[in-house]
């Protein structure tokens, strides 16, 4: 960090200053500062491996709500009633998803 800060304050300023408008003094500034944290803090290119869920609907997603709130709700609690309306939900949930995902994903003919 101390590196860093002593790059910013070894820089030029004066083409900022002089800079004929502000937007073309932003830009320059932009510039600078880029290149000084692309310099300490390289950007890190990351691959996401996880697939895409396309029978993720609205309406699965406004049940998966409803089910983790009802969770949420049965632990602070502990009563009964709150598990069993917690262990409703969590079936429809399941429900839900497996036909979204018999309606979404190609079937297999072998």
């Amino acid at each position: 960090m101390n590196v860093m800060n002593e790059d910013f304050k070894q820089v030029n300023r004066l083409p900022v200053m002089t800079a004929p408008n502000v937007n073309i003094a932003v830009n320059i500034f932009n510039t600078i500062a880029k290149k000084i944290f692309d310099k300490h803090a390289p950007p890190i290119e990351k691959r996401v491996k996880c697939r895409p869920c396309p029978w993720i609907n609205d309406e699965l997603k406004t049940a998966l709500n409803r089910r983790d709130v009802r969770l949420r709700r049965a632990r602070k609690t502990n009563e009964d009633a709150d598990w069993k309306a917690y262990k409703g939900q969590r079936n429809i949930c399941n429900n839900l998803t497996k036909k979204t995902k018999a309606h979404t994903t190609p079937q297999k003919h072998y």
